[in-house]
């Protein structure tokens, strides 16, 4: 069989909840469990909840491991390890960047990602993923490991 059955439900945050061995999105007191083949829940469902986009590309992110997706602002958040290194609004993935990675991607002509607040424009160390990137999960691991990367040292400065 070649297609996969995904199913996405709300459930309550529980301690010892099951196994979180999946790819999950975090919204406050609720997760979106993602699984294959198969539902699974604690019994309270308060809403079915898709973005095909975002699920495409926590499976092309699966390699990198412990890779997940959190609501925010009307997109979503791409965590691993507690540091967010990317972000989706309107189905476009844009990964975080710095002073050491931010020229590949200017170089390769993608925007950064920009938002208008009170008649202003502004941007953030966030660039649009490259098309390659979408196509093939050897390329996604190399530009996530890059955006990564990019957050660890955004990070490091945080604490320091």
């Amino acid at each position: 069989m070649g297609s996969n059955l995904f199913v996405g439900v709300w459930v309550k945050r529980a301690q010892n909840f099951f196994d979180l061995n999946k790819n999950v999105v975090d919204y406050n007191d609720l997760y979106l469990y993602r699984n294959v083949g198969k539902f699974e829940s604690n019994g309270e469902i308060f809403m079915a909840m898709r973005n095909e986009f975002v699920e495409y590309l926590l499976e092309l992110l699966e390699p990198s491991g412990g890779v997940r997706a959190k609501a925010m602002f009307g997109g979503f958040g791409i965590y691993r390890d507690n540091l967010m290194f990317g972000l989706v609004a309107d189905d476009i993935l844009y990964f975080k960047v710095d002073k050491k990675t931010r020229p590949e991607f200017e170089a390769k002509g993608l925007p950064p990602f920009t938002y208008e607040n009170k008649g202003k424009e502004y941007s953030m160390s966030y660039y649009q993923a490259p098309e390659e990137a979408l196509e093939d999960s050897d390329e996604m691991a190399v530009w996530a490991e890059k955006a990564y990367g990019a957050a660890l040292r955004a990070n490091k400065k945080k604490k320091v």
